[in-house]
């Protein structure tokens, strides 16, 4: 019941309240995929055989090749993902922090349950990136309905090839439910995680900025340790030779937010709730 209430409590002050923050979400996926669908009609692909939702979800999370410093041409950052993944970060940047410098020192001093204080923002985490990945999968579909595009497993290798040379000689709707949903959500959940735990030993715009030139730094570099390569469908396996593994990367995501839920616990024993 404890945790009923805090969680409760978290859900209200850290989403319904912030309201505006999803509904620029939705705004912004709304314009991005009508964006999309202009860049189709502008390159003569609008009426491509083949062409499904799955091409605007690839599109969104195709990333970037490796930075090739032998190669004369200038890196172009992928603005779209990048963006969607820094605002992600940013809509739980502060809340976790604030709450336990206002009210959440209340609480924990009330009710001794410093454990149930940290498990509810742990929870509330999470159903903020649910929140967060479902308004952009509505908000695409919507586009999808709007302008009669087919809502479909399958997708068009023609279109990926022109629009962000991205072609698959095979691929299992396994694969692609790995690329456009999992790996996404659970690198957002890891990086939100990151952040959360970074709060209780930094400021949380130092803490927000670690994890963003994190993602900065996965645009340029393929590595393990940086997780941002997980949800770039240009960086898996199946498209580079040496690539990432969807499912490893699930796992590592995993590992980093379960090891997050432990380490708070075991911080804010010790933590000077009064102090700080």
């Amino acid at each position: 019941m404890k945790l009923y209430k805090l969680l409760k409590y978290d859900i209200k002050i850290g989403i319904l309240k912030r309201w505006y923050l999803y509904f620029l979400v939705f705004v912004g996926a709304v314009l991005g995929g009508l964006g999309y669908y202009y860049n189709l009609v502008q390159r003569g692909l609008a009426n491509t055989k083949g062409l499904t939702v799955i091409n605007i979800f690839m599109y969104l999370f195709a990333g970037k090749e490796q930075f090739n410093p032998e190669v004369n041409s200038a890196f172009v950052f992928p603005i779209e993902w990048l963006l969607l993944f820094v605002f992600e970060v940013f809509i739980v940047m502060d809340y976790a922090k604030s709450n336990l410098l206002g009210h959440g020192v209340q609480v924990i001093l009330r009710m001794h349950e410093r454990n149930l204080w940290w498990c509810s923002k742990c929870v509330w985490v999470i159903v903020s990136t649910v929140l967060y990945f479902a308004i952009i999968y509505c908000a695409i579909l919507l586009d999808c309905l709007l302008l009669k595009i087919p809502i479909s497993i399958n997708f068009s290798n023609t279109v990926n090839e022109k629009l962000i040379d991205l072609s698959f000689i095979s691929i299992s709707q396994i694969d692609i439910i790995l690329f456009i949903i999992v790996a996404p959500f659970f690198t957002a959940l890891a990086a939100n995680f990151l952040q959360l735990i970074l709060t209780l030993f930094m400021k949380e715009t130092h803490a927000f900025l670690v994890i963003v030139t994190w993602l900065f730094a996965s645009t340029y570099y393929k590595n393990i340790l940086l997780i941002g390569n997980y949800a770039m469908i240009k960086r898996n396996k199946l498209c580079i030779e040496g690539g990432i593994d969807s499912q490893w990367a699930i796992i590592i995501d995993l590992f980093i937010v379960v090891l997050c839920i432990i380490l708070g616990m075991f911080t804010l024993r010790k933590y000077d709730i009064i102090k700080k």
